[in-house]
């Protein structure tokens, strides 16, 4: 019973997290790149230092494998992080 329970507690965090993250991967590869941080956050072509630090900072903390992206499994962590 216990283990049915956890398993579908992660389901359904799953299913909760892939809404906000299909959202910011706009491309739909499967990784929120840099550039589709600067459209959700503002305009990608303009340069704001502002911005950029946020995405710096994000990415610092979130991208567990140095890619530069956040992958699905990194969404995750991060949001299971905020409470």
């Amino acid at each position: 019973f216990l283990a049915a329970t956890i398993d579908k507690q992660t389901y359904l965090k799953k299913e909760v997290c892939l809404i906000p993250f299909k959202f910011f991967d706009i491309d739909g590869n499967g990784k929120i790149s840099v550039e589709e941080l600067k459209r959700i956050f503002g305009r990608d072509d303009i340069e704001n230092p502002l911005i950029d630090k946020a995405i710096d900072s994000l990415l610092q903390e979130v991208d567990l494998n140095g890619d530069g992206e956040i992958d699905f499994h990194e969404f995750m962590l991060m949001m299971s992080k905020k409470k």
